[in-house]
């Protein structure tokens, strides 16, 4: 029998996003993996109504109390600010287009355009979600969906060379859609970003906030031997299905590249919680088979280094 990895979170609420779409509900589904036991909050009446609704066994409102105890092996982090901006490499359709550049599908590459929409961060939004808009919160355009991008690119093309960006805000207010209330906006909502990788490609991207009549997602990748397009509806990769289409040599339209539909199969539909589903059977291969395959914390520090250049460039 395998042996069973024991989870606890900190930061979990049963209402949230992360408890009902996503986490939560892909490691119920590896269940021959890992256990869910515990939870932490910021009290221990948040914590116990938590443990209580999701049948979990303990509860605690002290961080260093859960991580010490011996009930368990994993602690998975969930607080509000977005800690998942490696999620999209796990995406099948970007797995499929590294091995495609790999193998030289597009031969030399020779830039990368991406022009995508973030969805939030124009001039309305819901009041649980209005903590975006204040750039002090760090869940911004740039940290959630760009980065996300950011992570792919880097995957699939490789390091980031010098970079310039400019910041630039069309909204200084957001109106909130259930009161009507009109409030500071201090995150941008238009983002561009030009430069080189370091095999010399050109790079070029720009994330507007809101959503576009047109298209949401566009990333090319043009080569000396042929071209490669990913399409989705919104700009952020993670939580999309992506469309992988490209053309070489002599062809003169864009062909489906997709994944062999096989590769699909024993993965949950939702193409979140089938990114979510993939990274833990990662982790649990990595620590039982002494492997590196899932996004590790210099991956994260890799990224949020590369986030920080795009931030004192815009300064600069």
């Amino acid at each position: 029998m395998k042996n069973i990895i024991r989870i606890e979170f900190i930061g979990l609420n049963p209402d949230s996003h992360c408890a009902s779409m996503s986490h939560f509900p892909v490691l119920r589904s590896l269940g021959d993996k890992f256990t869910v036991v515990g939870v932490a909050n910021s009290t221990k009446d948040s914590a116990r109504r938590t443990a209580d609704a999701l049948c979990l066994s303990h509860a605690f409102d002290n961080v260093h109390a859960l991580v010490n105890s011996p009930e368990i092996d994993l602690v998975v982090v969930t607080v509000k600010v977005p800690h998942h901006l490696e999620l999209v490499t796990a995406a099948l359709e970007i797995e499929h287009l590294g091995k495609l550049i790999a193998d030289g599908y597009v031969g030399k590459v020779l830039s990368t355009t991406i022009v995508d929409s973030g969805g939030n961060w124009a001039d309305e939004t819901i009041e649980d979600l209005y903590y975006l808009f204040d750039k002090k919160n760090g869940a911004t355009m740039l940290t959630i969906p760009l980065a996300h991008t950011l992570a792919a690119v880097k995957d699939v093309l490789g390091d980031f060379g010098p970079l310039f960006s400019r910041f630039v805000s069309r909204f200084d207010t957001v109106k909130v859609t259930e009161t009507g209330e009109t409030r500071k906006k201090t995150a941008a909502d238009q983002i561009m970003i030009h430069g080189t990788l370091e095999s010399g490609a050109a790079v070029s991207s720009h994330y507007r906030g809101g959503v576009s009549r047109g298209t949401n997602l566009l990333w090319e990748i043009n080569g000396t031997k042929g071209d490669i397009q990913v399409t989705g509806e919104i700009g952020h990769a993670q939580m999309i299905q992506l469309t992988v289409k490209g053309a070489r040599e002599v062809e003169k339209e864009l062909m489906p590249l997709m994944p062999a539909a096989s590769l699909y199969e024993g993965w949950p539909e939702s193409v979140t919680v089938r990114n979510v589903a993939r990274i833990y059977s990662r982790l649990y291969d990595d620590i039982y088979n002494g492997t590196r395959t899932a996004p590790s914390f210099q991956d994260a520090v890799i990224l949020h280094e590369l986030i920080d250049r795009i931030e004192h460039a815009a300064v600069a």
